[in-house]
């Protein structure tokens, strides 16, 4: 009978399910799910703190689950300029087993891919762009010829170089990443000596270029990392290698920005980590943690909580 139910109850969530972000007049929904499945939480962490905090900070990556029009799960997510999370992830008891605390991670981690989409490089290159070009076009005519001369040739050579990264930008990825990394010191090498406006350009953009392959490193390390869980929590084990995950919990493991073959993988005693090679190319066997002021790998660990003495 009980097995029943439970079916009956999968099949209405499949049916009558929606997924969205929080609005304000969830709160009292909210609050009192959270207190039911948090009985023992900290007494100073208040829910209504917490949902104000997460209103002020990436509010549309905190999800509600609906079932009938009531809220019946939650999950917060972000992405804090180093790495994804995801925490408050919670279904109401009746609701439990029949999909919906997986509809919610997989709603979190399409929210986490689109955060690494590459795509998002483009508008602040062509911005730059349309700047250099009206600076190039709007020149005082009465200025001195040659301050003039000077001025329209470092904006045409800083012009070049950023064209040069728009291009980049448009190819797919991770074709994108590897193409800007061949240009850095191509371009650098064609700037005269007299023009530092140029070079402060063309030495500023990989640098901006590194900390987006940084970014998709550990974007995609944790969607890949969240999916391994998922994975743990439906057979009982980590999966052995990535490619397990695919297709049931990932459409297909993420490649490396770094040089364009898939994530690493690597099972500890203490957990697990997703990980990119990082800027050196080379594989550090998922050393993520500081090390003499760097980081070799770049992506997500999971460490399983201590067990108590």
């Amino acid at each position: 009978m009980a097995e029943t139910e439970r079916l009956r109850r999968t099949q209405k969530a499949r049916v009558k399910m929606q997924i969205r972000s929080y609005r304000e007049y969830d709160e009292a929904a909210v609050v009192d799910l959270w207190r039911e499945v948090f009985p023992d939480a900290r007494p100073w962490n208040h829910p209504e703190t917490d949902i104000r905090r997460k209103l002020t900070v990436q509010p549309e990556l905190f999800y509600v689950a609906l079932l009938d029009g009531e809220p019946v799960g939650t999950a917060m997510a972000g992405y804090d300029g180093h790495r994804g999370w995801v925490y408050l992830v919670a279904v109401r008891p009746p609701y439990r087993r029949i999909g919906i605390g997986t509809a919610l991670m997989r709603r979190v981690e399409e929210a986490l891919d689109d955060e690494a989409d590459t795509k998002r490089l483009q508008p602040p290159l062509i911005g730059m762009r349309c700047l250099l070009a009206s600076s190039i076009l709007g020149a005082p005519a009465g200025s001195n010829p040659v301050f003039r001369a000077y001025g329209r040739g470092v904006a045409l050579r800083s012009l070049e170089v950023v064209e040069a990264y728009v291009e980049a930008a448009r190819r797919p990825f991770p074709e994108c990443f590897l193409e800007a990394e061949r240009l850095g010191a191509k371009l650098e090498a064609r700037i005269p000596w007299y023009d530092p406006v140029s070079r402060e350009v063309a030495g500023s953009l990989p640098r901006f270029w590194l900390e987006e392959q940084r970014i998709v490193a550990r974007l995609g390390g944790t969607r890949v990392a969240l999916a391994a869980l998922r994975y743990k929590a439906a057979h009982g084990r980590l999966p052995a290698r990535l490619q397990d995950l695919v297709p049931d919990f990932i459409d297909s493991v993420p490649l490396d920005p770094f040089d364009g073959k898939p994530l690493r993988y690597r099972k500890a005693d203490d957990g697990f980590v997703v990980y990119a090679v990082g800027e050196n190319g080379a594989d550090d066997g998922g050393q993520t943690e500081l090390v003499k002021d760097k980081r070799l790998d770049v992506g997500f660990r999971v460490r399983w909580p201590r067990k108590a003495p």
